[in-house]
């Protein structure tokens, strides 16, 4: 019954902003929310530096998962355009000429939105 009475973090913020009171909880969910997409995006640019070193290695069945992984996570449009491009130059390597257009349309698409 207690877990039914906590409320969720969306709620705790608007509650406070609403009663115009920040309290340590807020700030502590605001660190915590950065800390946590900060490392996402550490995550993002590591598992894309593997991928490239790994496609100039030849082995671009291992690059595409991780490219694949990449786009599978919360993206910013940028990231997503030079990963749906990489995908695209694995693809294109692996004879795989269909999923490469499509994965370079993605690409393109996205590159228009920055």
């Amino acid at each position: 019954m207690e877990e039914a009475s906590k409320l969720t973090e969306k709620e705790i913020i608007r509650a406070e902003r609403n009663s115009g009171i920040v309290s340590g909880e807020l700030r502590e969910i605001q660190i915590q929310n950065y800390l946590r997409k900060k490392e996402q995006k550490e995550t993002r640019e590591r598992e894309l530096r593997e991928g490239l070193q790994l496609y100039k290695s030849g082995k671009y069945e291992e690059a595409l998962e991780k490219f694949e992984s990449v786009l599978g996570s919360k993206l910013e449009i940028n990231e997503a355009s030079v990963a749906s491009y990489n995908v695209a130059c694995c693809y294109s390597k692996l004879n795989q000429i269909q999923a490469g257009l499509s994965a370079l349309k993605d690409a393109l698409q996205l590159d228009f939105l920055l």
